[in-house]
């Protein structure tokens, strides 16, 4: 019995995908989404790994645009904050005439490494307002 139970616990960890969202205003969206991602590992432990990191949009026929351009500002466990803007080209393709909604999956980071232990709060905030997006978030791939 404890040898099972010890079993089941040497496969806890981080899942290989994590997806993060929140909904924000379909009508204008013009506020800063936040995303919390929880590193339960500091980098210098054997349980490191790298993560990829695509940037999610879920989105109604009422988007219209071509482009995203975003803040994106990221606030490490120990309160580091670094803010970036991104243009991001968009596309989305309406495989039928029926569908009301759509994810868009676009790539951000490649190799991340979370260094330290603890929340990362990461927000997202269109610098022009933005009709048609339903929610936001990261989809994190662990290597």
């Amino acid at each position: 019995m404890v040898l099972a139970i010890a079993l089941g616990l040497a496969g806890c960890g981080m899942p290989d995908n994590v997806v993060r969202y929140t909904d924000v205003n379909v009508v204008e969206w013009q506020e800063e989404a936040v995303v919390e991602y929880e590193n339960e590992y500091d980098n210098k432990s054997d349980e490191a790994r790298l993560c990829d990191m695509d940037m999610l949009f879920h989105v109604n026929r009422h988007f219209v645009a071509d482009t995203f351009d975003v803040r994106i500002t990221t606030i490490t466990p120990d309160s580091l904050r670094y803010t970036e803007r991104l243009y991001i080209p968009v596309k989305v393709e309406w495989s039928k005439a029926t569908e009301y909604s759509a994810d868009v999956l676009v790539p951000y980071r490649r190799n991340v490494t979370f260094d330290k232990q603890g929340v990362y709060v990461i927000g997202i905030e269109p610098v022009v307002a933005v009709s048609g997006v339903e929610s936001v978030g990261i989809n994190f791939q662990m290597k």
